[in-house]
């Protein structure tokens, strides 16, 4: 057969469930025409092929057994394991795996018939959260697509707004969520915890016409990365958006972090619909925790605009601030992102001499850039027998 090349992804759902592949339904076993979400413990992704490129699965009748590290909150003794269809767009399951105990690290162990991203799932029992989107006039908004993710679960849904602007979502019941609206534009991000009954919104999820959007996600430890984010105040001075201060306005516009998270994951979420002055803008991410660990999936994204910016941090001695970026604005509201990724002790904004400045002016498409974060489990997965046949 000659050389076989293997590729294989881990995917942390608890660090951001955004990862994972398609939604997260499956056919309801009741009612195959109806879907029902899952929640995640952890995937992974085993693809193999041949010099010439052709994908390789297991031979008929073949098993192979696989190993999931484990993800989120609570993890059940055994779990169903769950397969992705690209076609169909869902998860199906497939078997059940075993809640093992390692020192460095628990996993899902179970058996598998082929190669593809399986994924350590259990249905959960629903509510709907009732909300409807407009924009700042008020007026209703048809077919905006409404988006619900789990804060203490790894899940998520999503829907349309109807014809008169409303939806209905689907979300865990007792749990907490995030909800947000996109339509080009973004809307705040609303956090909702659920009960036992459906819980209606007070207020219409609220477009705007540009919106920048700044989420930090991270792993379990350290358990609390604090998001900071500072700029002109307008007046001479300076504002700063924090866990302790999480909305200012600065000539008439709103800046606030949505989302402030304590308890590992995140995410953290600083929003604004536009630069209220010019000047220098900066963002940072404090280790408010004081653990003493490497930050393990630390990773934020900058959505500016409608593009996106992601970035990890960077490698040297930890210090007590992360000096994500900063963004300078001119005096027209035309910007460049500035990359810092330094860490700091203090929160200073100052730039250093051998930076790439991508240029962002407010009327021209920026350049879409990432940063792949790297799992730490990644290179001991790829040294040990995950699968065998």
């Amino acid at each position: 057969m000659g050389a076989v090349t293997a590729e294989l992804t881990i995917i942390d759902p608890a660090s951001d469930i955004h990862l994972m592949p398609g939604d997260m339904v499956t056919p309801d076993p009741s009612n195959p025409d109806a879907l029902v979400p899952i929640e995640s413990f952890g995937a992974i992704t085993a693809t193999f092929v041949d010099e010439a490129g052709n994908e390789l699965q297991l031979a008929e009748g073949q098993t192979s057994a696989i190993r999931i590290p484990v993800s989120g909150y609570n993890p059940p003794a055994t779990i169903p394991l769950y397969y992705y269809d690209p076609i169909a767009g869902m998860w199906f399951e497939e078997g059940e795996a075993t809640l093992v105990n390692a020192a460095d690290g628990d996993f899902y162990e179970g058996t598998v018939s082929h190669f593809t991203t399986w994924n350590a799932d259990r249905r959960y029992e629903t509510i709907f959260i009732n909300g409807c989107v407009a924009d700042t006039a008020g007026a209703r908004i048809a077919n905006v697509r409404v988006n619900m993710e789990g804060v203490n679960y790894s899940g998520r849904s999503s829907t349309y707004s109807d014809i008169d602007g409303n939806f209905a979502i689907p979300a865990r019941i007792n749990s907490t969520q995030l909800v947000s609206a996109t339509f080009g534009q973004s809307s705040r991000v609303q956090t909702v915890i659920s009960s036992a009954v459906d819980n209606n919104l007070t207020d219409c999820l609220l477009l705007d016409t540009a919106s920048t959007q700044i989420t930090l996600r991270w792993g379990e430890r350290p358990r609390d990365l604090d998001s900071h984010f500072l700029g002109p105040n307008g007046q001479d001075g300076q504002f700063h958006v924090s866990f302790s201060n999480k909305q200012v306005t600065v000539n008439d516009k709103l800046i606030f972090l949505d989302v402030d998270d304590t308890s590992s994951f995140g995410p953290e979420v600083v929003s604004l619909y536009d630069f209220p002055a010019a000047g220098t803008y900066g963002y940072f991410v404090h280790n408010y925790s004081g653990e003493t660990v490497t930050w393990n999936g630390a990773r934020v994204n900058l959505n500016i605009d409608g593009y996106n910016r992601a970035y990890t941090p960077p490698g040297g001695s930890l210090l007590r601030y992360w000096h994500v970026f900063n963004i300078e604005v001119d005096e027209l509201g035309g910007y460049e992102v500035v990359r810092i990724n330094e860490w700091k002790d203090s929160l200073d904004m100052s730039t250093p001499p051998t930076i790439v400045i991508p240029t962002a002016p407010r009327h021209l498409a920026a350049p879409k850039t990432f940063d792949k974060p790297m799992h730490p489990l990644l290179d001991k997965l790829m040294q040990e027998k995950y699968y065998a046949k």
